[in-house]
């Protein structure tokens, strides 16, 4: 196939080095660039594209919102086939876990859920064993639970070797959210989360149906089906070479005094409590329990809290601990002994939550803080082999 490359930099030269050996692209172009030459190909305006001969233009740009509107304007400003053209990240953002799951070895033994603290916090190259991570930033219980499910049921060959469930719990008031009651959930779904609605109809945020808002954030893919054929002749069977490296590459971090995010202390998750939000999140934790059993009874279940910098950790003691831990404490205490399962808080590990060194900000672990805590926990699962 002839390709044309939209976009140049970090990103476009990725994408371009995993494209399959028997394509070949014939030139570059943009919205903006002057340039006539690129790389040694032309270099194409994007009002002469007419005049390049190719099979697809592949869209490298990462921002979701830009990206839309460049398909858009290529489609109804040029003329462009909108068969001819693949917008890469929505592709590989479209629920990532499947994508990992996808690209995945056929020997995964350790699988990590969990939201942001988690996506951070597990380096899978980290584990001496097999492991995905199939957290994602802001999933919550519900989605925790049907990541997990789809998973065994899909991926189900993928898994037959699977041993240890890792279960991140956020923090002591894990129980008490609803990302489909909030603000971010199509922002979860632009992230690579699972797409539902869940409990979007008592969403009083919103005065549209779940269909309706969907489109109007256009930060789903809806016609998924309709890439996959391109992207696996393109880029193999896995689609995905470099989602993986971008998620590791978080070496940056905080000073000492970094400024607290009143979003996050002042969210009414941690200061209000809503008992139907709890009661159906213990049931559907359970659920996902019963079912990782029924999967594989011998497969070790392992909570585990990751802690946020010492300075957010103090701000939030009070409340958190005050109104959340005691139930959350007595809750969890119960499903270990049920399930046979392992709790492991990192919460009192003063050589990692005191270590500014080891935070991008004050709520997530950067990459070697992630490599520390990951080599922790796997010298924990060395006891259960």
């Amino acid at each position: 196939m002839r390709i044309l490359i939209y976009g140049i930099g970090h990103y476009s030269d990725a994408i371009e080095g995993s494209l399959r050996k028997d394509h070949t692209i014939i030139g570059y172009t943009d919205s903006f660039s002057k340039m006539k030459v690129y790389k040694g190909k032309p270099f194409y305006r994007v009002e002469d594209l007419a005049q390049a001969s190719y099979d697809y233009i592949v869209i490298t740009v990462y921002n979701r919102e830009i990206l839309v509107k460049i398909c858009d304007k290529l489609e109804k400003e040029y003329y462009i086939e909108k068969e001819k053209i693949i917008p890469y990240f929505l592709w590989i953002n479209n629920e990532k876990w499947q994508n990992k799951l996808r690209k995945s070895e056929p020997d995964i033994q350790g699988i990590v859920l969990g939201n942001s603290h988690a996506f951070y916090a597990f380096q899978t190259d980290f584990f001496s064993v097999p492991f995905i991570n199939l957290s994602c930033p802001s999933q919550d219980v519900y989605f925790n639970y049907r990541v997990l499910n789809a998973a065994l049921k899909k991926y189900m060959e993928k898994l037959r070797f699977l041993k240890y469930v890792v279960i991140d719990l956020y923090d002591y008031n894990n129980f008490n959210i609803d990302l489909s009651m909030g603000k971010n959930l199509f922002d979860y779904f632009s992230w690579g989360g699972y797409v539902a609605a869940h409990n979007f109809d008592k969403n009083k945020n919103y005065s549209i149906s779940f269909g309706q808002q969907a489109y109007r954030e256009k930060k789903l893919l809806v016609d998924v089906d309709k890439y996959k054929r391109p992207m696996e002749m393109l880029f193999g069977h896995n689609g995905n070479c470099i989602e993986s490296n971008l998620e590791k590459n978080c070496w940056g971090h905080i000073g000492g005094d970094e400024p607290l995010p009143a979003s996050v202390l002042l969210s009414t998750n941690v200061t209000q409590r809503y008992e139907g939000t709890i009661e159906e999140n213990k049931s559907t934790f359970a659920l996902m329990l019963q079912e990782i059993k029924s999967f594989k009874e011998d497969i070790k279940i392992i909570f585990t809290l990751v802690p946020r910098y010492c300075s957010m950790e103090k701000a939030l003691k009070g409340t958190v601990d005050s109104i959340w831990k005691e139930d959350f404490m007595t809750f969890i205490q119960q499903m270990c002994r049920e399930y046979n399962a392992a709790f492991i808080s990192y919460k009192e590990e003063k050589t990692i939550f005191q270590n500014s060194q080891l935070y991008y900000d004050v709520c997530h672990l950067n990459t070697i803080g992630g490599r520390c805590v990951t080599s922790a926990l796997d010298e924990e699962l060395k006891k259960y082999r």
